[in-house]
């Protein structure tokens, strides 16, 4: 899966690009670098471009990531629900919306949009 994620000090935002196919082991390895840029720079915003992305996940995985996401955060002391996720995606990548309905249950601040101008501003929305 290759991605970027930097720290936009501009918006205050982490912000992360994915391309091409990705699992749920290259997910886990994509939050540990989110934890660190999270820590540093004590940001709570992540801006996550997936438009150009293959999700190669089961719906038993996307039904498992709320709580391994929260795991990941836990064990580098962020607590998930501070958290405001937006991820940014084309309109046929139906995962996502299941993955948003999941997510949401859990109680995590995570939304799904197609646009990145809507998703940045409900990033900064109080």
């Amino acid at each position: 899966m290759p991605h970027t994620i930097k720290y936009n000090p501009e918006t205050r935002m982490i912000e992360s690009w994915t391309y091409g196919e990705f699992t749920l082991d290259e997910v886990r390895e994509a939050l540990a670098e989110f934890a660190v840029l999270i820590k540093e720079h004590g940001c709570s915003l992540m801006l996550n471009d997936y438009h150009d992305a293959i999700p190669k996940f089961t719906a038993a995985e996307i039904y498992s990531m709320p709580a391994i996401i929260a795991e990941i955060f836990a064990s580098h002391g962020i607590s998930v629900h501070q958290l405001k996720r937006a991820f940014v995606t084309t309109r046929e990548i139906k995962g996502f919306l299941f993955f948003e309905t999941v997510t949401v249950n859990q109680g995590q601040n995570t939304r799904v949009f197609h646009d990145m101008d809507e998703a940045r501003n409900w990033l900064l929305m109080k």
